[in-house]
């Protein structure tokens, strides 16, 4: 299930956030980690705005950042969420497709102020599908 996948990501980079960022920058195999979780739980918040819009029959999104717009425009999360999601998705391009370019000053600072703003996206998720009779942890 996508809200596991997530979750797992999740657990993790919460404990790994407890390493310093000398012990990161120095550890490639770790910073490489870091950086695979980040990964799974961007993509795994993205595919479930995805599915949870397909599910709704909203209007097809034009772009990755653009699921979470429209999740904002049916109520479903709040303006100051989706502008940090739409971000979240742009940077999901960097992680996907310029690996060399990764900034692990960047990465160490999403690691520490970024990962309650997942917390936040599936806690709403999860209480505006539940008015509506579904289930996340069944997607």
């Amino acid at each position: 299930m996508l809200i596991e996948n997530i979750m797992n990501a999740l657990n993790t980079l919460v404990e790994l956030r407890k390493r310093k960022y000398e012990e990161i920058e120095k550890d490639k195999i770790l910073a490489s980690a870091i950086i695979w979780n980040l990964y799974v739980m961007v993509q795994g918040s993205i595919d479930l705005a995805l599915k949870v819009i397909s599910l709704l029959n909203l209007r097809a999104p034009e772009s990755y950042s653009d699921a979470f717009r429209i999740l904002g425009e049916e109520g479903i999360l709040p303006e100051q969420l989706v502008e940090k999601l739409m971000a979240m998705a742009r940077f999901r391009h960097i992680l996907a497709h310029a690996y060399a370019q990764i900034d692990l000053k960047r990465i160490y600072e999403i690691l520490h102020k970024n990962l309650d703003d997942i917390i936040e996206y599936l806690s709403y998720l999860k209480e505006k599908l539940r008015e509506r009779g579904i289930d996340i942890a069944e997607l």
